[in-house]
């Protein structure tokens, strides 16, 4: 079997696709954000942020049904936890700002923020259906 192979499969490997999926999904948001601060320089950061969480939203729900826990998932529970981590997102967006930070580094700052915490309830609580097959 080869590594790939067993990078997809094995549970072992779970946190790892987790991690893989997580960044990419991590980097959507930022780079959905970069286009939209630049291209748009009087949009709230606010809006910014909403727009390119949906984008990593879906992104990271997907990948995670399909690569990282290979299960069928609730979109609901994870809309639920994803907006509660995005309630976070934005608390520690907002405490950024507070201290003058920059739109975009404090925007980045909070978007990585998250995921540790978004792992352990996906795992738990949200793919627990049956496999993907």
């Amino acid at each position: 079997m080869s590594v790939f192979r067993k990078l997809m499969k094995h549970e072992k490997f779970q946190p790892l696709r987790f991690v893989f999926i997580g960044g990419l999904a991590t980097l959507v948001h930022i780079l959905v954000a970069a286009i939209l601060i630049f291209s748009f320089p009087l949009l709230h950061v606010y809006l910014i942020n909403i727009t390119a969480f949906l984008f990593a939203f879906m992104f990271s729900f997907l990948g995670h049904q399909y690569i990282t826990f290979q299960k069928e998932g609730s979109i609901v529970k994870f809309l639920g936890m994803s907006l509660l981590g995005f309630l976070l997102n934005n608390i520690i967006l907002t405490l950024g700002l507070l201290f003058s930070l920059p739109d975009f580094y404090a925007l980045v700052i909070a978007t990585m923020c998250v995921p540790l915490l978004t792992y352990v309830v996906s795992k738990n609580l949200i793919f627990k259906g049956s496999a993907n097959g």
